[in-house]
């Protein structure tokens, strides 16, 4: 599409070479960000969603009233 647009001189050879740069750029990126997430970002959300408290149904029962039947 760059070269199509840059031949079309719909584009200046600057805007096209740094619209390819972008694009390298983003390309380059995407791959580093999606690792990043996989081993740093998203276990760190898996033990903090781990993290709730939890009651335990002893807990629950011994405040009933027929819990010590």
């Amino acid at each position: 599409m760059i070269s199509f647009a840059l031949g079309n001189a719909v584009l200046s050879q600057e805007s096209a070479n740094l619209l390819l740069l972008v694009v390298a750029f983003s390309m380059l990126l995407t791959p580093l960000l999606f690792i990043l997430y996989e081993r740093v970002i998203a276990p760190r959300y898996a033990r903090g969603v781990s993290r709730l408290p939890t009651i335990s149904m002893k807990a629950m029962t011994s405040s009933w009233p027929d819990a010590a039947v």
